[in-house]
Formats: C-alpha cells, sequence, structure tokens
C-alpha cells in the first residue's frame, strides 16, 4: 500500500525529522542532524583520502602542464560546497603534489575566497623552494594556482 502526502504534508513530515522521527520518537531532531552531520563529515573524510592516490591527467594544447578537469572524487567533494574548505585548507599543508593539484582546483571550484591566504601561501612556498622541492613536476600546480588567485577577488 502506498500513501500519498502533499507537498505541504511532506514538508512537515521532513521538518519532523522524516522517517527516522517517526520510527524513532525518542531521538530529537537536533540529534539526528548531528548524526546527520558527523556522517558527512566522515563521508568527506573519505572522498578527501582517495585524493592521494589520484594521478593528474588531462589534456595538454602544448603547454607545460597539464589542464584539470572534475573526476569522481573532486566532484563529490564540490559537491559538499563550502563545507568541504576547511578540510581542503587542512590536507593542503601536507598533500603530494597530484592531491594538491585537486585540492586547488576544488577550492577554485568552489570558490572559496577564505582559502586565498593558503593557496598565496602555497605559490611563495612554491617558489622559494619549500614545498616540493626536487620533485620532478610541470607546471600544472602553478597554473591552477594563478587561475584561483586571478579570479579569487571577483567571488566576493
Amino acid at each position: 500500500m502506498a500513501l500519498a502526502l502533499s507537498s505541504a504534508a511532506w514538508k512537515e513530515f521532513r521538518e519532523r525529522g522524516g522517517l527516522q522521527a517517526a520510527i524513532c520518537p525518542r531521538i530529537k531532531p537536533s540529534t539526528q542532524e548531528h548524526g546527520r552531520s558527523n556522517q558527512d563529515e566522515r563521508a568527506l573524510e573519505r572522498l578527501l583520502d582517495k585524493l592521494p592516490n589520484r594521478v593528474v591527467t588531462g589534456d595538454s594544447f602544448g603547454g607545460p602542464y597539464v589542464g584539470v578537469g572534475h573526476n569522481d572524487v573532486t566532484k563529490a567533494i564540490v559537491a559538499y560546497g563550502q563545507k568541504a574548505v576547511p578540510h581542503l585548507l587542512d590536507r593542503l599543508q601536507t598533500s603530494n603534489v597530484d592531491e594538491t593539484i585537486f585540492i586547488v582546483f576544488c577550492l577554485r571550484e568552489l570558490r572559496a575566497t577564505a582559502a586565498r591566504e593558503a593557496v598565496d601561501k602555497l605559490r611563495q612556498d612554491l617558489k622559494r623552494a619549500k614545498r616540493f622541492a626536487g620533485v620532478q613536476r610541470d607546471f600544472t600546480l602553478e597554473v591552477q594556482i594563478d587561475y584561483f588567485l586571478a579570479n579569487v577577488d571577483s567571488w566576493k
């Protein structure tokens, strides 16, 4: 047997905690929201754990860098919206080259103005050889940083 609800009734059902609240009425909706939030955080962390193992591949139009586009992991991370930004910034400090490229790419896709200082610091660290010194690589990371910094002020 199917149950049909009007859109107003469906909205009220969701606001009151949905099916979980109907099945477990003793659990307060705020507790349910917190549980969902923790689940989201863990799911996001699992996605971020996949980045260090991803290799940047893409098209090159003759330049000494690779064009970066979305893959299944970056799409899923960006789908978290601004909630992903602090996690990306935490990882930016210790990430490998490919992971760093993907992080800057995701920050740009998210239009993360809060990441401006960290991305600028990364650029300075690269110039001073504090990050990735001695690692053979092309200019893909620098290009992603330049794209981010060229656009960040227009996102405000």
